[in-house]
């Protein structure tokens, strides 16, 4: 997976790499566990971008502001 993230003597393709990363982390590699998480972060060769935490703190605030039940 790293070959393909980095583009390390191939085009670079973050969908790969992810491929490479899902499949050496459902075998339990931590690196590629983390790898993984880095691109669903950065939303790179993925088609969902997980959340910032952040986010869902903002959503609270302007629920509680508009009068929402945030109890």
């Amino acid at each position: 997976g790293r070959t393909y993230n980095n583009g390390d003597g191939i085009p670079q393709d973050y969908k790969t790499a992810v491929k490479w990363f899902t499949l050496a982390a459902e075998q339990g590699d931590a690196r590629a566990q983390y790898n993984l998480g880095l691109k669903y972060e950065k939303g790179e060769g993925v088609s969902y971008i997980a959340p910032h935490p952040e986010d869902d703190i903002s959503n609270t605030i302007i629920t509680g502001v508009q009068g929402g039940n945030i109890g």
